[in-house]
């Protein structure tokens, strides 16, 4: 029944081409907000590095920033779209040639006996910018989910760990269908 479990005010049409059942709606419903967090969260990685160091860094190249920083060791190209579930390597490229241009990240030789392998650091510059951007989302974000008492970061963490699997394996699983009608 569309009413039950106090999860549909059945006045109001929560249907539309994803959703047709009950199941669809609660799932889209979930996918809906899942945007609204993606994009809220990038908006604020932007909006508190450009407050904390006045640039114009996306929330990607904000995101690739902080992952070459992350445990202070260089990462490879490989790494980097590892560590964010990314395959759009053209793009990551992209961003990475911004950083280095920028002075934030620079090339680093990965392997001594072979040139061509390399990977990405954090330079001078760009550990300055990173320790800006965390003073400023310490004194805002934090307090701020300091405040949320009720939200278990640990359990939401687990949960969105189940949730990369679950997207993974339907990514996997659309794959087979590719060229059949």
């Amino acid at each position: 029944k569309w009413g039950s479990k106090n999860y549909m005010n059945p006045s109001v049409d929560k249907t539309w081409h994803l959703a047709k059942t009950e199941a669809e709606i609660k799932l889209t419903d979930f996918e809906f907000q899942l945007w609204r967090v993606f994009y809220g969260f990038i908006r604020w990685q932007e909006g508190c590095e450009k407050v904390a160091n006045q640039t114009d860094l996306t929330g990607s190249e904000l995101s690739l920033l902080h992952i070459i920083c992350m445990k202070g060791r260089p990462k490879t190209i490989n790494e980097l779209t590892r560590l964010l579930n990314r395959d759009d390597t053209f793009n990551v490229n992209y961003s990475i040639q911004k950083l280095v241009k920028n002075g934030l990240i620079k090339k680093v030789s990965s392997d001594k006996n072979n040139k061509k392998t390399f990977s990405y650091t954090v330079t001078d510059e760009g550990a300055q910018n990173i320790d800006t951007y965390t003073a400023l989302r310490q004194k805002i974000l934090i307090d701020l989910f300091k405040k949320k008492r009720e939200l278990n970061l640990e359990k939401l963490t687990g949960v969105l760990s189940e949730l990369i699997a679950i997207y993974e394996e339907a990514d996997r699983t659309v794959l087979s269908y590719m060229g059949s009608k």
